[in-house]
């Protein structure tokens, strides 16, 4: 009895599903595959700026170039309370012994800009205090979120279009959306690792004025197939 329960539901069960193709492929439907894309400007730029000092005749301690590198943030208009932070899991600088006779002790900090303007401005202040040891470790975009549905609408409402294009010049109209599928690139958009390792830094040379570096945007891509049933 048990065994004639499970048959007929599986006949049962094949019966439906082919019922479902075969009303799926009776439909009179239009297809479309579109794409929108968007580039964003990173409003987040995660930058490594590490401090150090020779024990030897002239040195500058890591506590005195601190304090100057946070006068120096500060004057740049660098909130350093919200976007200085030490890097290491101790706080306290590392020592390292170079020679018997010689002693350079570091420490790293992590720090946010809100753009490349910014940065720039930030690593000829630093620079100007006898700090150069500065990196590009990430750039982010922080409303991401916000970009992606608008990606993804744009990239519905050019499906919608499309697919009226090709229904009005056969004389049809669409009906509704049967059937979709959607990509993206989100996830190595949202975040950016710079290529570079060293910040790069120079000046015009018929001019004293800052070059403002020229920051990679980020793309943001959605791509949408959708089938709408025809009336």
């Amino acid at each position: 009895m048990k065994k004639l329960l499970i048959i007929s539901l599986v006949l049962l069960i094949s019966a439906i599903t082919q019922a479902q193709e075969k009303s799926f492929l009776d439909i009179n439907y239009v297809e479309v595959t579109t794409k929108a894309d968007r580039e964003v400007v990173p409003d987040k730029i995660y930058l490594s700026v590490t401090i150090s000092e020779k024990e030897n005749k002239g040195k500058i301690s890591v506590e005195k170039q601190e304090k100057e590198m946070i006068k120096k943030l500060k004057d740049a208009g660098i909130d350093v309370e919200k976007n200085l932070s030490v890097s290491d899991m101790t706080g306290f600088y590392q020592k390292y012994i170079l020679r018997k006779d010689q002693i350079m002790a570091e420490k790293k900090y992590q720090l946010i800009v809100p753009s490349a303007e910014m940065m720039a401005k930030v690593f000829a202040s630093l620079e100007s205090a006898g700090i150069s040891d500065i990196k590009v470790i990430k750039s982010e975009v922080s409303d991401i979120d916000s970009v992606k549905e608008d990606v993804m609408r744009k990239a519905s409402l050019k499906a919608r279009k499309q697919a009226d294009v090709i229904a009005g010049a056969l004389g049809r109209e669409i009906d509704k959306m049967v059937y979709f599928q959607s990509y993206d690139n989100f996830g190595s958009a949202a975040t950016r690792y710079a290529r570079q390792e060293v910040l790069a830094y120079s000046k015009a040379a018929d001019s004293a004025d800052e070059v403002v570096p020229d920051f990679e945007k980020i793309r943001v891509e959605h791509t949408i197939y959708v089938r709408f049933s025809l009336k």
